[in-house]
């Protein structure tokens, strides 16, 4: 998800880009792949991929997790301009429709998207997510959706014009890594894999 990861832009991304970096004339070669975020988790679960970019501890916690995140990530609430609702306690979500991407973590609110899983409209978390969002907020559908701060904001300014939609509160931060498949199948190249990443990008980061 851009500005973290571009795969249908010209840049790809400053989270591809440090992988790129942390890999480069090494004995790895990095192959990229897309999926809904739910399949790239069971892909990496089950071996079939190596890593996933980039993910939360409470969104894949069977995955193993290096030292230091390569990002940050904010979920916020967005509804139409002419609301006047804004998220500020958990009481204020009562009864609302919101629509939500599988698989990803609500932080502090985890909890009460358990117990009242009805209000949720869960959806695949394709590219196509945000868009589909806000024509289902257009359409009544929906009284709000959740996604990333960084990825509404560049989707927004790039591709619409007119104020669509209006930031209604966020969530807490939480810091993302490059998290490294657990399969005993393929342990050796994700250990190794995991081993070289965590010493470069040390490195990276420590070169400023």
């Amino acid at each position: 998800w851009c500005p973290q990861i571009c795969i249908y832009e010209d840049d790809p991304g400053y989270i591809i880009e440090i992988m790129d970096a942390a890999f480069a004339n090494s004995d790895f070669e990095l192959v990229f792949s897309t999926y809904p975020w739910s399949r790239g988790i069971a892909h990496t679960l089950n071996g079939q991929t190596v890593a996933l970019l980039a993910a939360a501890p409470k969104e894949t916690p069977e995955l193993i997790f290096p030292t230091a995140p390569i990002g940050e990530q904010q979920a916020c609430f967005y509804t139409l301009p002419t609301s006047g609702w804004k998220y500020e306690t958990i009481a204020s979500m009562h009864n609302l429709r919101i629509g939500l991407p599988a698989h990803i973590s609500l932080e502090e609110l985890n909890d009460y998207k358990e117990e009242h899983a009805r209000q949720f409209h869960i959806q695949a978390s394709t590219p196509r997510y945000i868009d589909l969002s806000i024509k289902m907020l257009n359409s009544n559908r929906l009284d709000t959706f959740v996604f990333f701060r960084n990825t509404v904001t560049y989707h927004i300014n790039r591709f619409y014009t007119d104020e669509v939609i209006r930031q209604a509160g966020c969530v807490t931060a939480t810091p993302v890594y490059a998290v490294f498949s657990p399969a005993p199948a393929i342990s050796d190249v994700s250990e190794a894999a995991k081993l070289h990443y965590e010493k470069r990008f040390k490195q990276l980061k420590k070169s400023g």
